[in-house]
């Protein structure tokens, strides 16, 4: 399945990384960050904003906020684009998708924003954007 996500990058407006994080073993976090910079260094993707999910927040296992950003070395990542943590539960927020939307919202307005934004990408509604993420648990992107 990865192998097809090339075919859609020249067309990306903004990136969504959802991590599980209440995986805390090495092999899982491991694999979730090399994920992640392999996908930051594909050139069509530079400097595109970028919004991690971290899904599963509402589990007792689950990584805090700092230590989520710490794990994806947030600081590094912002300085060559904007980008967010947001921690989310996509079954708690299944009924209550507040935070879902907001952390589309937050995408959104970054894309809105960009200079780097393709002059024919289509918007998505901060709706479409959530329901995209409760039915996809991997890295998303938003097309034209």
């Amino acid at each position: 399945m990865r192998a097809l996500y090339r075919h859609y990058y020249q067309t990306a407006a903004g990136l969504v990384f959802v991590i599980d994080i209440a995986a805390r073993d090495k092999w899982n976090t491991s694999i979730s960050t090399n994920e992640l910079e392999r996908l930051l260094a594909e050139p069509s993707l530079i400097g595109l904003p970028l919004l991690i999910l971290g899904n599963k927040a509402d589990l007792l296992t689950a990584m805090t906020q700092n230590e989520v950003e710490e794990l994806v070395n947030l600081k590094s990542i912002q300085r060559t684009r904007e980008a967010s943590v947001r921690l989310v539960s996509a079954t708690k927020h299944a009924t209550d998708a507040t935070p879902i939307k907001d952390s589309f919202s937050w995408l959104k307005q970054q894309i809105n924003d960009s200079k780097q934004l393709p002059s024919q990408t289509r918007e998505l509604s901060v709706e479409q954007a959530a329901e995209a993420a409760l039915i996809d648990a991997s890295s998303l992107y938003i097309p034209k």
